[in-house]
C-alpha cells in the first residue's frame, strides 16, 4: 500500500501512526513500549512499539524500522536514522 510520508531531517527516529499500521496488519513489537519521544511542539509521545517496513522510493526499497505512536501529524516521518 502507497502511502504518502514526511522526511523529516530533523527528527532522530522514523515513526508511523499506529492507525495506519492497524490497517496493514503489520505485528507491532512491544519491546520498546514505555519510552518516548518529544514532539516538535515539545510534547511528549509515547512509543507504543516498533515495526519493520520497506520503504521504497522509486526502485530503491530499504527496510526501515519504525517506532509506532498515535496521534502523530503525518502517517509516516522519515527521521535520519
Amino acid at each position: 500500500m502507497a502511502t504518502k510520508a514526511l522526511v523529516d531531517t530533523g527528527a532522530k527516529k522514523s515513526c508511523i501512526d499506529k492507525i495506519l499500521v492497524n490497517r496493514l496488519k503489520i505485528k507491532i513489537d512491544h519491546s520498546e513500549q514505555g519510552g518516548f519521544l518529544y514532539g516538535a511542539n515539545g510534547n511528549r509521545i509515547p512509543i507504543i512499539g516498533t515495526i519493520v517496513a520497506d520503504v521504497v522510493i522509486q526502485e530503491l526499497r530499504m527496510p526501515t524500522t519504525f517506532l509506532v505512536m498515535e496521534s502523530l501529524t503525518h502517517q509516516v516521518i522519515l527521521g535520519i536514522d
